[in-house]
């Protein structure tokens, strides 16, 4: 920095990492839960003064040039608080919701690096407009930040920035607090239903189907729905295949804590105090093709459990508008209904979901004859599976049902969805060993959500884990669950409870702030770059 002595560049760069220490702690200090760390902090003042260096070097090439100390002083100035404002940006975007404390804490690196290299400087009056340019640069970021939280959602008046803040807080440091905060504001008590067939045989296996979505993703609120509900049933001696329901993410728990607490409610349904219509004789299964959707149902009494599969078409969540006509014709039918979304296709063409004329539905299973059948079910933790990260805690299970002239057998894989093709090739396999399938069904778990690097943010089952192995996987599970085989009787549960869900309005707003933010912020950053560059060839000619 034309004949800065070796001593003082030196201490310079003490500086830099000493600086980063103390700003790593004050931040720390203000927010125990923020994101930063020292490496983060380093990677900062590097990338600042990288920054701060591009100006200063353009000036003491002119300074060379023209044999003039000026035009250096003043890039070194302007460049000076180009990295306080790049700075304060990161501390007040990431770190710490309030802009005057980040404005001072920013300040820390870049003006005891100036402080200590000005003395070699000879700084002048003409120095002064430079450092007034560069006030400028720092006045254009102030403006941004003050303006970026004012964009607030409508509901709750969370800003913009607050929600940056806690979406980086629960994505990188795995702490929802703040997150799970702002969805508890939206949520409004909502009755839940959860159903349940337990099936029993030599042992218990129970379809569950949960009254709460899976989500909104990793780590917050009910996420992992699915596994909680299964490590609870698990540890009662019951092999849960935790089903997905109709819904979305508008029926999300807006804390863990809540979601633990409904798995373990969903557990003591099955408790030795639980009541429930028993049966030892089922109608069915029984297949309708209607339009693009395959329909399979199963009637245990007055219970009807009807599947729903899409594929090979694109099968995401199913709107809840579906259920409203369903439970109406079941109660005209004189039945209950228990509606899964298999949710085992994606990646296809979309298809709109055609009407379903429920009262064919139910004739239709009411016409097949009750049948005495056996019940076997096997669980992939009882192999040797190496899954990938599209298959979670609740693993993959087979439940196979035996009557008189038939073998059918249900597959659920603890996942977010299926890619396209999976649920044919399952189909054809099981068909070589003369098994029908009900259906592949996934839990739509999302606890991978926004952890994968794929342009959903999650592996579908098929895609993290080779499609052979699990087929290969599958076949045995149905070969295990098939020498399991004994008499059984199912009973249907019901389960009412009262809970706080995020509904609609939440994802919606956000949703809003988010474009909202986002215009705005491109717009701005288009605006401040150019006039950052005018300022800084401006300062090459003071």
């Amino acid at each position: 920095m034309d004949g800065l002595p070796a001593a003082a560049a030196l201490g310079i760069f003490v500086v830099i990492f000493t600086t980063s220490a103390l700003v790593t702690y004050l931040i720390k200090a203000l927010d125990q839960d923020a994101v930063v760390s020292l490496r983060r902090m380093f990677g900062l003042a590097l990338a600042s003064n990288v920054l701060w260096a591009v100006p200063l070097a353009i000036g003491s090439t002119v300074s060379w040039i023209e044999h003039n100390r000026q035009p250096s002083i003043n890039e070194f100035l302007v460049g000076t608080f180009l990295a306080w404002a790049f700075e304060l940006l990161v501390i007040n975007g990431a770190f710490i919701p309030s802009t005057a404390k980040s404005l001072c804490i920013g300040a820390v690196q870049p003006l005891a690096t100036f402080l200590l290299a000005s003395a070699f400087l000879g700084l002048n009056s003409t120095a002064t407009y430079a450092a007034a340019f560069g006030l400028v640069i720092l006045g254009i970021t102030v403006a941004f930040l003050l303006k970026f939280k004012s964009f607030k959602t409508e509901g709750a008046g969370i800003n913009s920035l607050q929600t940056f803040q806690s979406f980086l807080k629960s994505w990188v440091s795995h702490k929802p607090g703040d997150l799970e905060r702002y969805f508890t504001l939206y949520s409004h008590d909502q009755p839940v239903t959860t159903k349940l067939v337990v099936a029993t045989a030599t042992g218990r296996t129970a379809l569950v189907l949960p009254g709460v979505h899976p989500g909104p993703f990793y780590p917050v609120g009910s996420y992992n729905i699915s596994e909680l509900i299964f490590h609870e049933l698990n540890d009662k001696g019951i092999i849960p295949m935790v089903l997905h329901g109709v819904g979305g993410h508008e029926r999300n728990l807006p804390t863990n804590e809540l979601a633990k607490k409904y798995a373990l409610a969903v557990a003591n349904a099955v408790g030795p105090s639980a009541s429930g219509e028993t049966v030892d004789r089922m109608r069915g299964p029984s297949t309708l093709q209607l339009g693009p959707t395959h329909l399979t149902s199963l009637a245990f009494g007055s219970q009807v459990v009807a599947f729903l599969s899409n594929a090979p078409y694109n099968t995401d969540d199913l709107p809840p508008g579906i259920i409203d006509a369903a439970v109406s014709a079941a109660a005209e039918s004189g039945v209950e209904l228990v509606l899964v979304d298999a949710h085992n296709s994606i990646g296809g063409k979309d298809c709109e979901q055609p009407t379903i004329d429920w009262k064919e539905v139910f004739a239709d299973i009411k016409a097949n004859p009750e049948e005495e059948f056996e019940v076997g079910t096997a669980h992939s933790s009882e192999l040797q599976f190496e899954h990938g990260s599209d298959v979670s805690d609740g693993g993959i299970t087979a439940l196979v049902f035996r009557k008189q002239k038939s073998t059918h057998v249900l597959i659920s894989s603890d996942s977010n969805n299926a890619v396209l093709g999976l649920r044919q090739m399952v189909l054809d396999e099981l068909r070589k060993e003369d098994v029908n399938l009900i259906d592949l069904c996934t839990s739509d778990t999302h606890s991978s959500a926004a952890r994968q690097l794929t342009n959903r943010g999650y592996h579908a089952l098929g895609e993290d884990t080779d499609r052979a192995s699990l087929i290969a996987v599958i076949k045995k599970l149905e070969k295990l669950a098939e020498g399991r085989l004994s008499p059984a009787r199912v009973t249907t549960i019901t389960s009412q409870q009262t809970l706080p869900l995020i509904g609609d309005k939440s994802l919606d707003d956000f949703a809003a702030l988010t474009k909202e933010t986002l215009s705005f912020t491109k717009a701005y950053a288009m605006g401040a770059l150019a006039s950052a560059l005018l300022i800084c060839f401006i300062a090459l000619f003071l």
